[in-house]
């Protein structure tokens, strides 16, 4: 009976050995990178410039502050439901909001975009960082 005990014993431990082997070979999230919360995304968001640094874009909520007066203020006002109003720069400075979709192209990558009503992408966006009252993020061509 000893023998049998034993090897009971044996199977057991390698048994929980693989288990445990296979649970370590799960494919983890990289702990430097949290996971982007996208509801801080659904609100109506202008360009505030003034922060910018380089080709990096930084949005506010459009009810953060009095803007100083600009010839073109970028403003994004992203739904619950995936549709998005965007303003548009008109070459006569006559800008005007446009009606569209947004979606999450890549949570990996923390790609967003924005589409026109004909379906075709407006603007493809990296976001750098995501807070209730900060937005950075990088046009991607």
């Amino acid at each position: 009976m000893c023998g049998k005990e034993a090897l009971m014993k044996t199977i057991k431990c390698f048994s929980l050995f693989f288990l445990l082997l296979a649970a370590s070979c799960k494919e983890k999230s990289n702990p430097t990178e949290p996971a982007r919360d996208y509801r801080y995304l659904i609100q109506s968001w202008t360009n505030s410039f003034e922060e910018q640094v380089d080709s990096i874009q930084v949005y506010r909520p459009s009810h953060y502050k009095q803007y100083a007066v600009a010839r073109f203020r970028g403003k994004y006002e992203f739904l619950k439901d995936g549709t998005c109003n965007y303003l548009v720069l008109s070459p006569t400075d006559a800008h005007y909001m446009e009606v569209g979709r947004w979606s999450i192209l890549s949570r990996d990558e923390n790609m967003i975009g924005v589409f026109d009503t004909a379906g075709a992408l407006y603007r493809k966006m990296r976001i750098l960082e995501l807070q209730q009252e900060f937005l950075r993020f990088i046009y991607i061509n």
